[in-house]
């Protein structure tokens, strides 16, 4: 969408969508390639892992995790969330300036 003749509430409120779509969409790539590098025993961690997007105004969250109670330990133990997303960097650095300029 042009900004050319947008009011300034317009623009503002098209640049939040345009975050909130940015970071819906890097959570989810996050959370589907989290599944691919997460040890396999019992496929229960895999399976679980999850993620949220939380918006307001001013900023907007993405989150992958799992409720299970051993979960910490495994990531501990193998950094496969720290890695997945350090794997990811450039990729999401580089659809969130794409989201942000193009919608």
């Amino acid at each position: 969408m042009s900004r050319k003749g947008l009011t300034v509430d317009q623009a503002i409120r098209e640049m939040q969508n345009r975050r909130k779509k940015a970071v819906d969409e890097v959570t989810v790539m996050i959370e589907a390639d989290a599944k691919l590098n997460s040890p396999v025993d019992t496929g229960d961690l895999r399976r679980s892992l999850t993620s949220q997007t939380n918006h307001t105004q001013t900023k907007s969250i993405g989150a992958v995790g799992t409720n299970l109670i051993y979960a910490p330990i495994v990531e501990y133990r193998t950094g496969f969330l720290e890695q997945t997303v350090d794997q990811n960097l450039s990729q999401i650095q580089r659809r969130i300036g794409e989201v942000l300029r193009n919608g």
